[in-house]
């Protein structure tokens, strides 16, 4: 990228389109804003499409962003969500299995089986299998559940 794609105000630009356009995305597939946003971030950052360069200024926004994500966090947290055990147990039954990716993806990248970009890749897909397995299981035995 050079010229007018290196600009801070281009990239801010494209940052905050691209945010709006993850957070249409995860609210049509009933998904929280928030997964949205990250993913698209990810998509358009240096580990993947590198529209977006690593810089000083990038390093102080996504600093803020990780606050923000930490307070919208708080805000969406329900405490019923976790009082049905059955939910919590199903959720920690996903844990060694994330853990046992990431644990064998950072050992081939120690090794130089694979690059960095594989590694990245294989570090988000653990995390996203991780994380939207139990949401998906959840809301298939809610939706079993109430058609009894």
């Amino acid at each position: 990228m050079h010229g007018v794609a290196d600009s801070i105000g281009f990239q801010m630009s494209l940052l905050l389109f691209t945010a709006l356009g993850g957070y249409q995305i995860a609210a049509r597939i009933a998904q929280p804003a928030v997964v949205g946003v990250i993913l698209a971030g990810i998509v358009i950052g240096p580990s993947v499409l590198g529209w977006v360069t690593y810089t000083s200024f990038v390093k102080s926004i996504a600093h803020l962003g990780a606050i923000i994500l930490l307070f919208v966090i708080g805000l969406e947290f329900k405490i019923r969500t976790i009082s049905n055990w059955r939910y919590v147990i199903m959720g920690l039954g996903m844990v060694p299995r994330g853990e046992v990716a990431m644990i064998i993806a950072l050992l081939a990248l120690n090794e130089k089986i694979i690059e960095q970009p594989a590694y990245v890749a294989l570090i988000m897909m653990s995390l996203l299998t991780t994380l939207i397995v139990p949401l998906v299981l959840k809301d298939w035995v809610y939706v079993n559940e109430q058609s009894k």
